[in-house]
């Protein structure tokens, strides 16, 4: 998985992987969660006994770039 972030965004300042546990707080930004690439963000998250707090459910990267611009959510892409 990879996230899209704002460069001023506190994830931005991060090195190497990023542990699913710090997004659980974090607004989500994500493909539909019931099908596809969102099972696999699901998942990951039910593994941790969590929820992805889902802020939107969007079909393409380009919107989510345009969401991810506010500096307040990150987006789940592969």
């Amino acid at each position: 998985m990879a996230l899209i972030v704002h460069p001023r965004h506190a994830l931005a300042r991060t090195c190497g992987p990023v542990d699913v546990g710090r997004l659980v707080t974090k607004p989500i930004i994500t493909s539909e969660l019931g099908v596809g690439y969102g099972q696999v963000v699901l998942s990951l998250f039910t593994d941790l006994g969590a929820r992805p707090n889902v802020l939107a459910v969007v079909d393409n990267v380009e919107t989510m770039k345009v969401i991810v611009q506010s500096g307040k959510v990150v987006a789940t892409v592969r």
